[in-house]
């Protein structure tokens, strides 16, 4: 480990020998550490891995009904790739559903683990401003659609300073009035000033 005097949520990853910004784990699949900066592309890979093996399994679904009955060698091979797509398919809703489930509360992988104790004290971590705002603080957006669009915005956070990011009305709906429409708060979009 590093005696190197890190920033908040930063962690030194054995593997990779460095230090890396709110680190979430260290990931064998990509060889790199998934952290600050490539947080949203990993997601984004866990995404559409799991809707290709999803889409694969619900197409294949038909041929595999007509070769169950079949005892041929060609048959065999589709049987055995569509199961494994089938078993892919529910491993990656598994481990793409807890890292989208922290990514909207805030956390990583290391504090998921490292705060199990005090979780049942305490239900939300000091990184939590919602799950709008988690969602801007990783994907630079408040839309989840947008966020699933694979691009290359600038990060509103720079991995170094954590305080919470300051709401402003007024830069995104100016005409709607909180207390006419009540919904108005919904769409409020987060700046860091």
């Amino acid at each position: 480990q590093c005696k190197n005097v890190k920033p908040l949520r930063a962690h030194h990853c054995s593997v990779c020998n460095r230090c890396v910004l709110k680190m979430d784990h260290h990931c064998p699949w990509v060889n790199n550490c998934v952290g600050h900066r490539n947080h949203r592309f990993f997601l984004l890979f866990l995404f559409y891995l799991g809707l290709g093996c999803f889409f694969l399994s619900v197409i294949g679904f038909p041929h595999f009904l007509t070769i169950s009955g079949q005892k041929q060698a060609e048959g065999s091979m589709f049987m055995f790739v569509y199961i494994l797509c089938c078993m892919l398919t529910l491993v990656l809703a598994g481990f793409g559903g807890i890292h989208w489930y922290i990514l909207f509360r805030g956390e990583t992988m290391l504090e998921l683990w490292g705060n199990r104790v005090k979780r049942a004290k305490k239900k939300r971590t000091p990184f939590d401003f919602g799950w709008r705002n988690n969602l801007y603080v990783v994907f630079g957006t408040t839309s989840i659609w947008v966020a699933l669009l694979p691009r290359t915005a600038e990060l509103p956070m720079d991995g170094i300073d954590w305080s919470a990011p300051v709401l402003s009305y007024e830069s995104v709906n100016t005409s709607a009035d909180p207390s006419i429409d009540p919904d108005a708060n919904e769409r409020i979009s987060i700046q860091v000033v």
